[in-house]
């Protein structure tokens, strides 16, 4: 955690984002993923992969980013 917070600054960005009323449709689901029981396990589960991203874990943040036409569009 310590090396992935050095990746920002320490003064937080004041982002202003318009309220959200009522449901928002996420197009990808965010949802966990079952444990592994061993080392073993995981780099049999990761070698039958080539899309695979790997990041740090942030316990309750989760976003969604749309882009249309290689702009943002959405957050």
């Amino acid at each position: 955690l310590t090396q992935w917070q050095r990746c920002f600054g320490s003064e937080p960005r004041d982002v202003m984002m318009p309220p959200i009323n009522g449901a928002v449709m996420h197009p990808v689901a965010h949802t966990g993923v079952r444990k592994m029981v061993d080392k073993k396990a995981l780099s049999l589960w990761m070698r039958e992969r080539s899309d695979l991203w790997v990041q740090p874990k942030v316990d309750g943040v989760a976003v969604t980013l749309v882009y249309r036409d290689g702009k943002l569009n959405k957050a």
